[in-house]
């Protein structure tokens, strides 16, 4: 997921230097006109500052959260859907950050777009590992049937869909309330990013290593057996937690997947 959003980020940077009219393609040419005016005003970020901090976070975090759920789901296109997801996504973000750099204002574009979206893109970058892995199981279910495969592989995808949701709320949140601040010194806004960053690589890479060498059976506790058959009893004092709703909701769904198709 990684490799194909960076391998289209650089393709839409290439592509925005030898055609700079493809930029309106991508980012509409209002939001274009728009950007032009406030960089000839001199504060080139004025889109941050244009709503409320609410009217910014809320609209935002749906969007946003809504990009990663489709993108999740989208994997059950054989992964095909999540693919496409990722191509656009890559290719908008290299658009958007090279038509700053076109204009002199690398610097201060690179500041303010990623005070938010290292965690924002993060996310969906997360969010087409998820989806790829809902559809491995129907491209790849080895010794399994494709449909217990895909069973398999989409309670592995949803462990990591529900582990991103947080993250896009939090940077829906520096995105209204931070980011229009851009007056803050450069070195503080640098060392949020590296934060950010480092967050992302300790939490979502280095910390599951570090818990997998720890833990006993490892293959047990991260590899669902798609073919066991045990009935949930349902316990109605039972409280169960988020994750656990979710799965059961889609063993439903997965349950009754022919009949609903139908």
């Amino acid at each position: 997921s990684f490799v194909i959003f960076v391998c289209c980020f650089i393709l839409g940077v290439i592509t925005s230097r030898y055609d700079p009219e493809f930029c309106k393609s991508i980012l509409s040419a209002d939001y274009i006109n728009m950007t032009n005016e406030n960089i000839a005003k001199g504060d080139a970020m004025a889109v941050y500052k244009s709503d409320g901090e609410m009217e910014t976070f809320l609209p935002i975090f749906v969007n946003n959260l809504r990009i990663d759920f489709i993108t999740f789901f989208s994997g059950i296109f054989m992964a095909f859907g999540t693919l496409v997801i990722m191509i656009v996504n890559g290719v908008m973000v290299g658009v958007f950050q090279y038509f700053f750099i076109a204009k002199g204002l690398f610097w201060e574009s690179f500041l303010t777009i990623w005070t938010h979206g290292t965690l924002e893109i993060s996310a969906i970058i997360l969010s087409g590992g998820a989806g790829l892995t809902l559809g491995k199981g129907l491209l790849f279910p080895g010794t399994y049937s494709r449909f217990q495969a895909f069973k398999a592989s989409g309670l592995n995808g949803l462990k990591i869909i529900i582990g991103v949701a947080p993250v896009t709320l939090v940077a829906a949140f520096i995105e209204g309330f931070l980011t229009r601040h851009t007056d803050i010194p450069d070195i503080i806004r640098f060392f949020f990013i590296l934060l950010s960053l480092a967050f992302i690589l300790i939490y979502f890479f280095w910390y599951p290593r570090y818990v997998a060498k720890k833990t006993d059976n490892i293959n047990e506790v991260i590899e669902s057996n798609p073919v066991y058959k045990k009935e949930n009893v349902f316990d109605p004092k039972q409280i169960l937690s988020s994750t656990d709703l979710m799965k059961q909701s889609f063993a439903q769904l997965f349950k009754n997947f022919g009949v609903i198709v139908g």
